[in-house]
């Protein structure tokens, strides 16, 4: 073999290589886009969700400690300052509850429970007349009062697992330090 045919045969492997190279290199990229944009938009939705679950976690807490100190003299306005957070608690625990984790989506059940059981606790305390059919005397008395332990360790359990799913150990490592 003459040595322009060497050369031309390793000039042509050369080429091929490098165009393979350069063809898996950009697949590789693609690839790592395509990954990048669904996080991304993921991610994004996800935060969305567990932002507005905490938001109406605590909107609710609020709503539950403040009836409880002025409780509700009529039934629309119970529907009014709890049912509604109830219903939209509900509302964000089922958008959310596809990005928890087994420990938060028991967390968030348990603060339902107690936010639940406390709101029928108040509803309890609506006057007769505006809840005629019912006979309060037929309940327990841990039916009719707001379990305040249970309430507490919902509600903290729940906020604690949450803020851990919005403020990740990565935003520490991203913030300046001082």
């Amino acid at each position: 073999m003459s040595e322009t045919v060497l050369i031309g045969i390793i000039s042509a492997g050369s080429a091929l290589l490098a165009v393979l190279i350069e063809r898996l290199f950009d697949m590789w990229r693609r690839r790592s886009e395509e990954d990048r944009w669904y996080a991304d938009r993921l991610l994004s939705r996800k935060f969305d969700a567990i932002a507005e679950l905490h938001a109406q976690l605590t909107d609710w807490h609020y709503a539950i400690t403040l009836s409880n100190v002025n409780p509700p003299r009529t039934l629309e306005e119970y529907r009014t300052n709890l049912g509604a957070r109830e219903d939209s608690f509900r509302r964000a625990m089922s958008l959310a509850n596809v990005y928890c984790d087994e420990t938060t989506e028991k967390a968030i059940k348990k603060a339902f429970a107690a936010f639940s059981q406390a709101s029928q606790a108040i509803w309890f305390q609506l006057p007769d007349e505006e809840i005629p059919n019912v006979n309060k005397d037929g309940y327990d008395r841990e039916v009719k009062t707001i379990q305040w332990k249970y309430f507490s360790a919902g509600h903290k359990a729940a906020n604690d697992r949450l803020r851990d799913l919005l403020n990740p150990n990565i935003i520490d490592r991203l913030t300046p330090s001082k």
